[in-house]
């Protein structure tokens, strides 16, 4: 579960960032889709630990927040 609360914290401090509109720390914009990527293919360890409200929540969070990645001025995605 811990592993959990780390995934989602790395996504809300990304979607607060764009929210903000504050940019994102990394240097190189490909770095924010590649962590958001990284976050989309993310499963828990422990499958039984994975709740049905937590996995749609999930799923629905993590493009919403690739898509605000996508439309913001300070993030583009590579070519």
């Amino acid at each position: 579960m811990l592993s959990y609360y780390r995934a989602a914290n790395r996504l809300h401090d990304i979607k607060e960032q764009l929210d903000n509109q504050t940019g994102v720390p990394d240097a190189d914009p490909s770095a924010v889709i590649a962590r958001l990527d990284e976050l989309a293919a993310w499963q828990p360890v422990d499958e039984a630990d994975w709740r049905t409200s937590d996995f749609w929540q999930w799923q629905e969070t993590v493009p919403e927040v690739t898509r605000m990645a996508a439309r913001s001025p300070t993030v583009t995605r590579p070519s």
